[in-house]
């Protein structure tokens, strides 16, 4: 049975001498963005950036080649995730919990992140061209105020009958 609540996503690892693939497909509920890559002192600024470096492929190389069962020794290989099936509704996660290895603190990056009100994800996936099904309108966003430490979650939510925002707030009478 197919849960249009679930995406699938296939993780691989491609041989660079033969081309060979070892591959497993997984189910996902959302998908988590990084706001800022391990160990750099800039941030992607969008969410499209931040999917892009999502389905960017890893080199595996050097002491961590990948064994190729085809080849029969130890290949460089390209290690990565596709996409094929979105969900009818998407979540995006903005991973904006962090650990500072400097400070030895856990860190809440607050670093502006775009994100369209239209977002078409059709060329992330290999079977659809780029009039396909995974075309998404936000409707909702989660906001976190406070610190890594704590705070408080709220959302505004968009109403599809008068196209208007409301704020979901609990603490805000």
């Amino acid at each position: 049975l197919r849960n249009p609540h679930s995406g699938s996503m296939k993780d691989y690892v491609q041989c660079c001498e033969c081309d060979h693939e070892s591959a497993r497909n997984d189910t996902f509920l959302d998908v988590p963005i990084t706001i800022r890559p391990f160990g750099a002192t800039t941030s992607y600024k969008s969410v499209m950036e931040g999917l892009n470096a999502f389905v960017e492929p890893e080199t595996l190389d050097e002491s961590n080649q990948y064994y190729c069962e085809k080849c029969a020794k130890k290949c460089d290989a390209k290690k990565g995730l596709k996409f094929i099936k979105f969900p009818y509704l998407l979540t995006l996660q903005l991973k904006r919990f962090d650990f500072d290895y400097s400070t030895m603190h856990r860190i809440k990056l607050n670093d502006c992140m775009q994100f369209p009100q239209i977002l078409n994800l059709n060329s992330f996936t290999e079977e659809t061209s780029k009039e396909g099904p995974y075309v998404y309108e936000l409707f909702s966003i989660m906001i976190h105020s406070g610190s890594a430490a704590g705070g408080h979650y709220y959302a505004y939510i968009k109403s599809f009958e008068n196209n208007r925002w409301y704020s979901f707030n609990d603490q805000v009478s």
